[in-house]
Formats: structure tokens, C-alpha cells, sequence
């Protein structure tokens, strides 16, 4: 179940927010929420996601860390 209406908000399950922090989380370009959402979207294949007030929100309240830009992936 991607989500379930209460009488006063919309609760998205863990496998969305857990989505939604992985591609903020690796993110190294600095995408904006709405961007991010949009991936999550195409991923999750799913209509129905949070604000980007409420992403922003739970990000900040759960201190999610962006992935530093300058760190270098590369394994040659």
C-alpha cells in the first residue's frame, strides 16, 4: 500500500519515504525536492507522494545528509 487517507492527513508507507531519502540522500547535484519527487515518481510508478513542504520537512526533522559533490566516485 503506497498510502492510506486519515481523518487528517495522508501517511505514505516507509517503502516511499525510504525512496524519496535514498535519492535525496545520493544525490550530487543539487536537484531540487520537486525533481527529486519526480524521480521517486517514475521509480515507484505511483501518482500519489507527499508535498515537497512535507518532504522538506521530514528531511530537515530527520537531519537527511546529501551526498558531498565533491567526494569522487570513480573505481579506476
Amino acid at each position: 500500500m503506497v498510502c492510506c487517507m486519515t481523518r487528517e492527513h495522508i501517511k505514505y508507507s516507509n517503502e516511499i519515504w525510504n525512496c524519496i531519502q535514498d535519492v535525496y540522500e545520493a544525490d550530487r547535484n543539487g536537484l531540487s525536492i520537486q525533481q527529486i519527487l519526480k524521480i521517486v515518481q517514475n521509480i515507484s510508478n505511483t501518482a500519489e507522494l507527499p508535498t515537497r513542504a512535507t518532504v522538506f520537512a521530514r528531511a530537515k526533522k530527520e537531519k537527511w545528509q546529501r551526498a558531498d559533490p565533491r567526494l569522487n566516485l570513480s573505481t579506476a
